[in-house]
């Protein structure tokens, strides 16, 4: 999995309308100052959703992770191998990743 035994760093600053933060989440690699991002590979796997309405949370990476999301649609990738199905199942499901261990959180500012 891409966040074990890794340092994660957790960046944003947004609430969902449940008070949940919306987040970015980076698991660092064994190369020094080389991180992974988390979101855009669970969202080419079909296993997340990307919501445009949270783009101010990830200003840097939001046209990425449209077209990342667009790439996993193309290649019928996780929720979305039922084609126009996998939208309504983004929409009801709930991605939870969890993470055992959180070593460093920083937050970016608006």
């Amino acid at each position: 999995m891409l966040t074990d035994n890794r340092e994660i760093i957790l960046m944003g600053a947004e609430k969902d309308q449940y008070g949940r933060s919306v987040v970015e989440v980076f698991a660092m690699t064994d190369t020094p100052g080389l991180e992974v991002g988390v979101n855009g590979e669970m969202i080419l796997a079909g296993m997340a959703h990307y919501y445009e309405r949270y783009k101010r949370s990830c200003p840097e990476n939001a046209h990425r992770y449209d077209f990342l999301e667009q790439e996993a649609i193309s290649n019928k990738g996780g929720v979305w191998a039922n084609g126009d199905l996998g939208l309504a199942q983004a929409e009801v499901g709930v991605i939870t990743l969890s993470i055992a261990k959180i070593e460093t959180v920083r937050t970016n500012s608006h």
